[in-house]
């Protein structure tokens, strides 16, 4: 498994190797200062109403591959996620 930024496995969903998985089924959690970070910067952005800091901060998470839905779920809760699936 890749991940896009430095963190570690928090719960781990499949236990061996060779366990038959289906499509979309959650592997596991990680917890990701990095990750942390950008959320929280986007938050920041989202009170400052800079749009220009609002796009940035959504690029870098997208670039760090946080889903639309994520980014969505972020914005309306207006809290950070300390767990990513």
């Amino acid at each position: 498994i890749h991940t896009y930024a430095e963190g570690w496995v928090h719960k781990l969903v499949v236990k061996a190797e060779g366990e038959p998985i289906k499509k979309g089924q959650l592997l596991l959690q990680i917890y990701s200062p990095q990750l942390v970070g950008a959320q929280e910067e986007f938050l920041i952005a989202l009170q400052s109403k800079n749009k220009p800091l609002i796009d940035a901060s959504y690029k870098r998470l997208r670039a760090l591959n946080i889903s639309e839905s994520q980014i969505v779920k972020i914005s309306q809760s207006l809290k950070s996620d300390r767990l990513v699936d």
